[in-house]
């Protein structure tokens, strides 16, 4: 399936990583509506832990043509990089697809708090 910013629903997937960053498998995981699409950690790492990916990228379309993220797609990608680190697999990048280009949320700036969060015994969980 292509994704492309003119398609008429917002469509979400994730891209799964090996460890030197080659691709290893890509999904669309949810189809939504016009503005909006449900998307929940569970499904977005069930494919990354079944291809046990070092890291993932999430990606997907706004229908309006604008790339720039909404409140709610920063929202989510602190969500889906919190899970990331609790289940071991870093989300490195999300993608979010416009008419004119596209346009990226670092997702560095959500790992680094969420690593500290993650102490036990004064040693951090790498």
């Amino acid at each position: 399936t292509r994704l492309h910013a003119s398609t008429a629903v917002e469509s979400f997937g994730v891209i799964c990583l090996d460890a030197r960053g080659a691709v290893i498998g890509a999904d669309i995981i949810a189809t939504g509506t016009l503005t909006s699409c449900l998307v929940h950690p569970r499904e977005v790492y069930g494919a990354a832990i079944e291809l046990r990916a070092a890291n993932i990228v999430i990606f997907h379309n706004h229908p309006s043509g604008d790339p720039l993220p909404s409140p709610e797609d920063i929202q989510l990608t602190e969500v889906l990089a919190k899970a990331g680190l609790i289940v071991g697999i870093p989300l490195v990048d999300h993608v979010i697809l416009g008419d004119t280009g596209y346009h990226t949320i670092d997702c560095i700036q959500f790992n680094e708090p969420a690593v500290e969060m993650l102490r036990v015994g004064g040693k951090r969980i790498q």
